[in-house]
């Protein structure tokens, strides 16, 4: 194992400069254009219906987004958790 402190140090600090520039620019935006970032609907859908869109919706982000990275297409179907019901772990794809 090598110990590369300081890459570390330098993606922690881009990572971070990431995150506070979309941060200002979001703010910003809002701002000049006085947009409420607080959300002003209400979701009125049943619990049966409502969770399990948001599971089907959820793996359908999660599995685009491990397509992006060139995972296995027998990891791709574990996105999320594996079907003992067990939290994820990347190195195991036995679905």
């Amino acid at each position: 194992m090598r110990h590369d402190f300081a890459g570390g140090i330098q993606r922690i600090v881009y990572v971070a400069m990431l995150v506070v520039s979309a941060g200002v620019a979001v703010w910003s935006i809002s701002e000049v254009f006085n947009w409420s970032v607080t959300p002003e609907y209400v979701v009125s859908l049943p619990a049966y219906i409502h969770f399990p869109l948001r599971f089907f919706t959820s793996f359908v982000a999660a599995f685009g987004f491990a397509m992006l990275f060139n995972s296995p297409p027998k990891g791709l179907r574990c996105c999320g958790s594996d079907r003992r019901g067990h939290q994820h772990q990347p190195y195991r794809f036995g679905c």
